[in-house]
């Protein structure tokens, strides 16, 4: 789905929410700021233009900018688990998010990724 007038269905959101982060959605899709948060989620991911690597390094940035430490490392693990980044480009990562956006979100960043490498 590539077109962001498109609303998705439950199939289409589920199957690309797995194609993105590597485990299932939420069950109740048929909430409805569930169901319009994934249609925006869905439409985002799936626009023509930018590779999904290049999505999750920008999506990564901005998660650990916005200080999310819930939603980090839900996204360090989508991107090893589908292999959108490795451990060392994750690494590299972190340094130079400790240059442009500070050693706390970098630490932050740090601390998610030492979990996943320790989960995986």
């Amino acid at each position: 789905m590539n077109e962001t007038s498109a609303t998705p269905t439950d199939d289409h959101r589920r199957q690309a929410w797995r194609e993105i982060m590597g485990n299932d959605p939420p069950e109740d899709l048929s909430d409805l700021y569930l169901q319009f948060t994934s249609d925006l989620f869905v439409n985002v991911w799936t626009r023509p233009g930018l590779s999904r690597r290049d999505r999750r390094l920008i999506t990564l940035t901005a998660v650990a900018t916005r200080g999310s430490p819930e939603a980090l490392p839900h996204h360090i693990k989508a991107a090893l688990q589908l292999g959108d980044l490795t451990r060392e480009e994750l690494s590299e990562w972190v340094v130079h998010l400790a240059h442009y956006a500070g050693w706390p979100a970098s630490a932050e960043a740090y601390i998610a990724l030492q979990v996943a490498q320790a989960a995986s």
